[in-house]
């Protein structure tokens, strides 16, 4: 199984990946990276549909504030495919993780670079209906 590790020492899992999602849409300043995993189908007797059952791994990194001049160094575009490139190459490989890819603050006014983001971890379940 491969991992991404962050600075915090929480882990990723790469493994069962069904999707990758970056998303800075919901605060001026954050980045939501959201990893979904499938873990196993079931049916609704309800409805008498399939079900898809999973997890997903929400990293949110917060810029570091002063007032708010800051922002995250690359668009949402950029993370989204350095999150999904990272991932995939994790996928499947066994042995120690590697670090999660670095998410730096800029200062909107000078663009200057002023350091990484430890992001939050939360965990979550999902259902889809297939």
């Amino acid at each position: 199984m491969g991992f991404l590790k962050s600075s915090a020492n929480d882990i990723v899992s790469c493994d069962n990946v069904i999707s990758v999602k970056a998303d800075s849409t919901s605060e001026p300043g954050t980045l939501n990276v959201i990893v979904k995993y499938g873990i196993s189908m079931g049916e609704d007797q309800t409805v008498g549909s399939a079900l898809l059952y999973g997890l997903s791994t929400s990293l949110l990194y917060r810029a570091n504030k002063s007032g708010s001049s800051n922002e995250m160094e690359l668009t949402e575009a950029e993370y989204q495919k350095i999150f999904a490139d990272a991932i995939t190459s994790m996928s499947g490989v066994s042995g120690p993780g590697v670090s999660l890819p670095i998410v730096n603050n800029k200062v909107i006014a000078s663009g200057e670079v002023i350091g990484a983001v430890t992001p939050t971890i939360q965990l979550d379940y999902f259902s889809i209906d297939l």
